[in-house]
């Protein structure tokens, strides 16, 4: 036997996964796909509309019930994304959803630089003079306070259109397609 002979072929861990199946197929409300190079049917995910732009997915399934505390971790929180599981594809949005995913993957960074720029402002007033210091120095206490804050902000505004609910070693289960654009799809039990 060959490396290339599909009866050597590693299979998925979840029986309930194609063993030979193309990129993408559902399995009740999930799309499932398979985690690299997968180009889905025409259309878009989201909302099944035919006129959909073709883009680049990744969805990684990375949920964190406690995110507020977690967030304070953030080389924690950065090794933990960086090792999820995740599934790289292509697949049409519709002009609202891509405008929807461009709006979501921006982080709010209002906050952060309006508290950067007090702490700006709070050295050069404290740098003026021994009157000025306490002014100075209140504004930079203030913005040390606020930064965190707005920083914190920022990444819990951030989320994603699709999330992934499971994953075995070769596909990703994910949630929030639209129902009309899964029926396209084959079942995993091999109904149509």
């Amino acid at each position: 036997m060959t490396p290339d002979d599909p009866a050597t072929e590693p299979r998925p861990t979840n029986p309930a996964a194609p063993a030979r199946a193309p990129d993408a197929v559902r399995e009740g409300d999930y799309l499932v796909v398979r985690k690299v190079g997968a180009k889905l049917p025409a259309g878009c995910i989201l909302c099944n509309l035919p006129e959909a732009k073709r883009v680049r997915v990744t969805v990684r399934k990375f949920n964190l019930p406690l995110r507020g505390p977690i967030l304070l971790f953030s080389p924690i929180l950065l090794v933990m994304s960086s090792v999820a599981p995740m599934a790289k594809f292509e697949a049409g949005l519709c002009s609202a959803h891509v405008a929807e995913r461009n709006r979501l993957r921006r982080p709010r960074l209002k906050f952060v630089a309006i508290a950067l720029a007090m702490f700006l402002l709070g050295v050069v007033v404290a740098s003026l003079g021994p009157a000025a210091e306490i002014i100075g120095g209140m504004l930079v206490l203030v913005s040390l306070v606020l930064l965190p804050i707005a920083l914190l902000v920022a990444l819990l505004s951030v989320r994603p259109l699709l999330k992934a609910h499971y994953s075995d070693g070769r596909y990703l289960w994910v949630d929030g397609v639209s129902p009309q654009y899964l029926q396209q799809l084959a079942e995993i039990g091999g109904e149509s």
